[in-house]
């Protein structure tokens, strides 16, 4: 993978538009809001789409994500 993708607290922007783990859309959170949607399911928010205006973030395995890219 050429690009470092950001991955929980290494995310700098404060309010994301966040996809669940399902593929729903859960809106724009916080970063804080973002992480513990996140953890409450046991997986990881990836920044999916960083210049998007909010940047995109994904509830997901890390792990799979980078297997999958």
């Amino acid at each position: 993978m050429a690009d470092k993708v950001n991955i929980n607290n290494n995310i700098r922007s404060p309010k994301l538009r966040v996809i669940g783990h399902t593929g729903e859309n859960l809106g724009v959170l916080t970063k804080d809001e973002a992480i513990a949607a996140a953890k409450a399911v046991g997986l990881d928010l990836i920044e999916v789409s960083p210049h998007a205006e909010p940047p995109v973030a994904r509830i997901a395995d890390y792990g799979k994500y980078t297997y999958e890219t």
